[in-house]
């Protein structure tokens, strides 16, 4: 058991302990504090310069200058990945790394090879353990950037090009917002398809690389006598969208266009459909059924709570619980 002289030393050594990392926390914030004070100074310029080069680029022939000539067809790619040379803040390394190793996979499957450039220790660490091709690696760099430090990366770049070992350069980076706060936001896509032959291999390879980059994928179907008012064909449409990884969400009832009534199925025979698709694919391939009330007002849900028909006529239920005519 401990005597009063080891307790009276463990709370000396706790609080020297505590003013060293006061201290450190002090020092973080302080470095943080310029660090930003830098990257927001030199913004503007960045800034500018790319404008002045993307239009000076734009203003002359591709001609003018082996660098402005582009590849019809890219078939060997360059990406330069920008990383820290330490690991004290995983966060800034993780999520751009995650991104770009989904990039580098499309790549080696679109693309005869892709090969790296890695600035930053974490970069390369994370890529040689990949197998993937690392041409150069710089390190050192991140920590005092400079012009010819730069140029060096560039340069090495550059005469890949023009000697034709690439033909696509991407630089990939961080972007740096504020101290608590990034840039990714939530990207939503919703494509139309009324039927499962419109699921080309074309297709399900563009839905897969936007899956992969993180969009949410919806899906929106209009109900076509004649084309898909079968459950057969929905079931099959249905499971091919959510195979693709996208949420079938809206199956819209034919609009009261003019010249499309040949198309159009009556509101019951869409109700018998949807409830037939009910035994036949899972919740997460159900779509909402829905009519455009005319007007713009809004979408009313195809059920029978919100549909009534009288004497011929039919009325909807909108969003706001007002019923109108249809």
């Amino acid at each position: 058991m401990p005597n009063l002289k080891d307790i009276r030393n463990r709370i000396a050594a706790t609080r020297n302990t505590r003013k060293i990392t006061s201290a450190m926390k002090m020092i973080a914030a302080t470095k943080l504090r310029k660090a930003q004070q830098a990257v927001e100074a030199s913004r503007p310029y960045a800034t500018k310069m790319q404008e002045v080069i993307g239009d000076l680029a734009s203003r002359v022939e591709t001609e003018a200058h082996p660098l402005l000539v582009a590849s019809e067809v890219e078939t060997k790619a360059l990406a330069i990945i920008i990383t820290s040379d330490r690991g004290l803040c995983a966060g800034f390394n993780n999520n751009l790394l995650r991104k770009v190793w989904l990039f580098v996979q499309d790549k080696q499957r679109t693309t005869e090879s892709i090969r790296l450039f890695t600035v930053g220790r974490k970069g390369f660490q994370f890529f040689t353990r990949r197998k993937v091709d690392v041409v150069e690696n710089f390190v050192g760099i991140n920590g005092a950037v400079s012009f010819p430090k730069a140029k060096m990366v560039a340069g090495k770049a550059m005469e890949m090009f023009l000697a034709g070992e690439v033909d696509r350069v991407y630089l990939v980076y961080n972007e740096f917002v504020s101290a608590i706060r990034s840039s990714r936001k939530a990207v939503y896509v919703a494509v139309h398809c009324n039927h499962a032959r419109e699921l080309t291999d074309a297709a399900r390879d563009a839905l897969s690389r936007m899956a992969d980059a993180g969009i949410v994928l919806l899906s929106q179907t209009v109900l076509l006598k004649g084309v898909n008012d079968t459950v057969d064909t929905l079931a099959d449409l249905m499971r091919g969208l959510v195979e693709a990884r996208v949420k079938p969400y809206y199956l819209h009832h034919a609009d009261l266009a003019p010249g499309t009534s040949h198309f159009r199925t009556t509101i019951e025979e869409g109700q018998a459909l949807v409830r037939a698709l009910r035994d036949r694919v899972s919740g997460l391939a159900q779509p909402h059924y829905v009519i455009d009330i005319p007007g713009g007002v809004s979408k009313a849900l195809a059920s029978p709570a919100d549909v009534e028909t009288e004497d011929g006529r039919v009325r909807l239920r909108g969003r706001d619980g007002e019923w109108r005519n249809y």
